[in-house]
């Protein structure tokens, strides 16, 4: 049996290698992007006027704080931010609980929005 001359098997080889490409391309073009969190897409969260919040309602910055107040990292920032908007009175903080610590957090959430209730102090 004879063997196919050599620009015949480099043609196969190109075309086998065009196919692959192809296929490659084809499967990464079908794949989805991924959907946005819920949470986070839902503005609904946001629109709660009566959320506690530190600055001016009219600031030309707004940052939505999702914090858990069992959280030593949350508490910590929640002083850098204290700090941010003594500096700048053009920076509004709008504090969301999002207790993902247990049940200690829930706790913890509950006793703010009580103290907030009935004319308690201030975010600790």
């Amino acid at each position: 049996m004879t063997r196919p001359p050599r620009a015949w098997r480099v043609v196969a080889g190109l075309i086998a290698v065009i196919a692959a490409v192809q296929l490659v391309a084809a499967l990464l073009a079908s794949r989805r992007a991924p959907a946005p969190p819920v949470l986070l897409g839902n503005p609904a969260i946001f629109a709660d006027a009566r959320a506690p919040s530190a600055g001016p309602r009219d600031a030309d910055v707004t940052i939505y704080l999702l914090s858990d107040y069992a959280c030593p990292n949350c508490r910590v920032l929640h002083r850098a931010l204290q700090g941010l908007i003594a500096a700048d009175t053009r920076v509004r903080i709008v504090y969301r609980d999002w207790p993902i610590l247990g049940p200690r957090s829930v706790r913890a959430g509950g006793g703010h929005a009580h103290e907030q209730r009935h004319g308690g102090g201030g975010r600790q």
